[in-house]
């Protein structure tokens, strides 16, 4: 095995070992409990407290060396607007060597953000004397070379921000009532007069909630469009700044009540929609999925007759499964929601997790490299960590543990029984906590009686959280949840 996974050849590797389950049928759904992290933090929970007050995150971000950015604002509990940016350690300690003033210059708060590829830190908001995006060291300084102040007035209160290829900037927001403006900016925070008209593309009568940006660099916007008896639309802009004529029908796509959109990694467009019951009047949540080029796509389509969920933010997991943080509203709690690829309720997400927390109302959400969930909540600059866990009911408890364990001998890893099995392993997988197949391995070769037995392992198996499954003849699948260092 590779040294990025151990550290040394032929020497035990002792493995962390949390939960073992037994299941009967290689059909069985694994379901996927959702908890808060207690390693993050307090008690899963992280915040900043300033001057005797919570803020609220309106936007958060993370680095490459997993610290979290948060920005936002400290509207509640007081009467004073003041931009917030902070910054989380990856255990959710607060970051001292991040040096923010809380004033700069005399800003009300920050509603978006983006890390540069130089981990220079881009942030815009309002300020009492318009919008503005400015920019961050990593260190938390202004860096005074973005636009030879630090700052740009762009009048447009920002919903998005992105960074090209080519390290333009890109802001999408808006600019008083119904009046989208997305601007470009050259790296050194000049405007880039090639893009749109003196480089603003301005889209009138509409007002932007939410922006996404296709591989190919084209913009989609979701908002409301004046005038339109849906008042829903989706636009997509191109690369020079105007409005692309071939999506859609002329550039647009209209959707009932559409809150806001995000992509999959083929840009296909993921649309979150409210309805309304024409009986009881009660609203519910609709999601359609378009196509890249502004198409329906037929084969996805999801309603949530609940009447009592709210679809907060939403995600695309590494599995293609869609993830959505929720706000209930009869219960007054938070929690999620998880679809599969054809926008179907995932049965084996436990209803349980629409349920988790009193009291507390999601905003945006997040994954972690290591699979780990980031939720922000309504009302306070807090963050909440989660972690996808694997579960299913068991008949037979005495089964649960030390049915068997894992160890590194050269370049296998070796599994042991602990007891002697009646029944042939049929096959062994590895997967990550996102439920991906990382490797199988068919075993028609080891007898039934046979107790210890090697597996090879590729260079896609690295430090972290995985999932260990050994399928039997009589349709028996014993799972293990193993950390590897």
């Amino acid at each position: 095995m590779k040294n990025i996974i151990f550290k040394s050849m032929n020497i035990l590797l002792r493995l962390t070992f949390t939960n073992l389950f037994l299941f009967f049928s290689t059909n069985t759904l694994i379901a996927q409990v959702m908890y808060l992290d207690s390693s993050f933090g307090t008690n899963g929970r992280a915040a900043f407290y300033y001057n005797g007050r919570y803020d609220e995150t309106l936007d958060m971000a993370i680095q490459n060396d997993g610290k979290i950015i948060l920005a936002g604002d400290a509207t509640y509990q007081t009467s004073t607007l003041k931009w917030e940016v902070g910054r989380l350690n990856a255990d959710g300690t607060i970051d001292t060597t991040f040096n923010t003033p809380n004033i700069f210059p005399d800003l009300d708060y920050a509603t978006a953000i983006k890390i540069q590829s130089d981990s220079k830190i881009l942030v815009a908001g309002s300020g009492p004397n318009g919008e503005i995006i400015l920019r961050y060291n990593n260190s938390g300084t202004i860096d005074s070379t973005f636009n030879d102040s630090g700052y740009v007035s762009i009048n447009t209160l920002a919903v998005k921000i992105y960074q090209m290829n080519n390290d333009k900037i890109i802001v999408v927001g808006n600019n008083g009532y119904y009046k989208t403006e997305i601007i470009r900016l050259n790296s050194d925070g000049t405007i880039d007069s090639s893009y749109g008209v003196n480089g603003v593309c301005v889209q009138d009568t509409f007002y932007t909630n939410s922006a996404s940006m296709q591989s190919d660099g084209l913009i989609i916007l979701t908002g409301n469009a004046l005038g339109i008896i849906q008042e829903s639309q989706l636009r997509r802009i191109d690369t020079t700044g105007f409005l692309d004529s071939s999506f859609g029908n002329n550039g647009a796509v209209t959707a009932p009540q559409a809150y806001y959109s995000f992509l999959q990694p083929d840009d296909k467009i993921i649309n979150v929609c409210g309805g309304t019951d024409t009986i009881s009047h009660n609203v519910f949540t609709i999601i359609y999925r378009f196509h890249a080029d502004g198409s329906l796509d037929s084969t996805f389509h999801m309603v949530d007759s609940s009447f009592i969920t709210r679809y907060n933010d939403g995600l695309v997991l590494p599995n293609s499964k869609i993830l959505f943080s929720i706000g209930r509203f009869a219960l007054d709690s938070m929690g999620f929601v998880q679809l599969n690829p054809d926008g179907s309720i995932d049965s084996s997400f436990p209803a349980e997790n629409a349920n988790l927390l009193k009291f507390s109302d999601p905003n945006k959400i997040l994954i972690q490299p290591d699979g780990k969930i980031l939720v922000s909540e309504v009302g306070r600059l807090t963050v909440q960590r989660f972690i996808r866990d694997f579960t299913s009911s068991i008949s037979k408890v005495e089964l649960s543990n030390n049915i068997f364990y894992v160890f590194q001998e050269n370049d296998y890893l070796g599994i042991q029984m602990r007891g002697k099995i009646t029944t042939q392993i049929l096959s062994i997988t590895f997967t990550d906590l996102n439920g991906e197949k990382i490797k199988e391995i068919t075993t028609e070769n080891i007898q039934k009686d046979q107790n210890k037995f090697f597996i090879p392992i590729g260079d896609r198996i690295t430090t972290g959280v995985y999932l260990i499954s050994l399928f039997t003849s009589d349709n028996r699948k014993y799972v293990k949840r193993i950390f590897i260092n």
